[in-house]
């Protein structure tokens, strides 16, 4: 195997970690249920003191720790919580599915946060019989991520930060849906890995019908190209790809830029197959702000990104 697809087997473990999801939970938009109640609620009482010693085992649950107010009581986290620039300087733990125990506890933490997709089960449970708070949250539907800002925030003394995420939040995905309301439900293809030269694509990770992706298509007014519910993260061939014949492509394109690829090289690989419905029309695009494969606070920038591929006809205003 070489070290190209070695670094793409590595990220869809991730993202499928991160992104293998439940239900759709669309209803976030035009209400607020419960206030997360039962969503990444920490068991036992409420009334506990902001922890102020917190290892994160997930990188979106370092992105809410920082959006909450309270990145600077990260004291641990995973060699692939990177973002934003604060949290690389704060010790690593490991990798995202297998942490080091004699790490963490060694970091002296009063809460670990977790991701209820996170493979961490054997290490958490480990940190409990330790006496140590562990936080699970449910990252696993868009509801969930919302349930999470406030979930953290109260663990850790960031609850009005917090809600100030939770309403800008709802306000930026309100704000897509009335851009696109009444516009034809066209289909989206979100492409997040590719095997092949960037020029002259061969094969293509994409995003199937569970979980956060196929929630964000719906909500930026789409409906996923892909029609089959397994798996969660096909790989299509060039040829699979034209009988889906999507009327959008997102490519989520973080990886192949650090790689040394440039957008204009990703997007000539599309442009080589001019019959593809979203190549006639001018519906390609790419995300490379890293966030689309994270979900966290700034995985809601995906739902604009989705509605303007969907509909480039819209004057959207810059970015």
């Amino acid at each position: 195997m070489t070290r190209r697809r070695i670094r793409l087997a590595v990220l869809i473990t991730v993202v499928v970690a991160a992104f293998v999801g439940s239900a759709v939970g669309t209803r976030l938009i035009g209400e607020d249920p419960a206030r997360g109640a039962g969503v990444g609620r920490a068991a036992g009482p409420q009334r506990v003191a902001p922890a102020r010693r917190i290892v994160s085992l997930a990188p979106s649950v370092t992105e809410v720790l920082f959006g909450v107010g309270c990145g600077d009581r990260l004291v641990g986290r995973t060699q692939y919580c990177n973002y934003p620039a604060a949290a690389r300087r704060v010790p690593s733990v490991g990798g995202y599915v297998d942490p080091n125990l004699e790490v963490v506890t060694g970091l002296r933490p009063d809460l670990v946060i977790a991701t209820r997709m996170g493979a961490q089960g054997k290490l958490q449970r480990a940190l409990r019989r330790m006496g140590i708070r562990v936080l699970i949250v449910d990252h696993g539907h868009l509801e969930g991520v919302i349930a999470s800002f406030r979930s953290i925030g109260r663990a850790c003394g960031g609850t009005h930060k917090a809600e100030a995420l939770v309403a800008a939040t709802r306000a930026r995905i309100a704000a897509v849906q009335r851009r696109i309301r009444g516009r034809p439900r066209r289909s989206a293809l979100v492409v997040f890995g590719r095997n092949g030269t960037p020029g002259a694509l061969r094969e293509v990770y994409v995003a199937g019908r569970t979980g956060l992706y196929e929630e964000i298509i719906h909500l930026a007014g789409g409906r996923n190209a892909y029609t089959q519910r397994v798996p969660a993260f096909p790989k299509l061939s060039l040829e699979g790809v034209l009988r889906i014949d999507p009327d959008a492509i997102i490519e989520l394109a973080s990886d192949q830029l650090r790689h040394g690829h440039t957008v204009a090289e990703l997007r000539q690989g599309w442009l080589a197959v001019p019959q593809l419905s979203a190549v006639k029309h001018g519906r390609l695009r790419f995300v490379t702000g890293g966030y689309g494969q994270i979900p966290g606070p700034r995985l809601f920038r995906l739902v604009e990104d989705v509605a303007r591929a969907l509909h480039p006809e819209v004057h959207w205003g810059p970015q």
